[in-house]
């Protein structure tokens, strides 16, 4: 369970690294003046973000797998309860 949640949070840095990292290569093209230690700070932002988010997921997803309610554990129709 634990290497699950490490896993989730690790994938979630990354995505927010990379976004962090597209981001300052948008920023690069224009003519704004960006001084260079907040791109540090972006970089540990998104990064940051994008962890607690992983982390979050797999809590959701531990929770859910660990309710022991069996209308937890049915599996729902992606159109909805009363749609056919």
């Amino acid at each position: 369970m634990i290497r699950k949640v490490l896993r989730s949070t690790a994938a979630g840095a990354l995505v927010g690294v990379v976004v962090a990292l597209l981001l300052h290569a948008a920023i690069l093209n224009t003519p704004v003046q960006v001084p260079p230690n907040r791109f540090g700070w972006q970089l540990f932002s998104f990064g940051l973000a994008g962890a607690l988010a992983g982390l979050a997921l797999s809590s959701v997803i531990g929770l859910r797998a660990s309710n022991p309610d069996p209308e937890y554990q049915r599996r729902r129709s992606p159109r909805g309860p009363n749609r056919s």
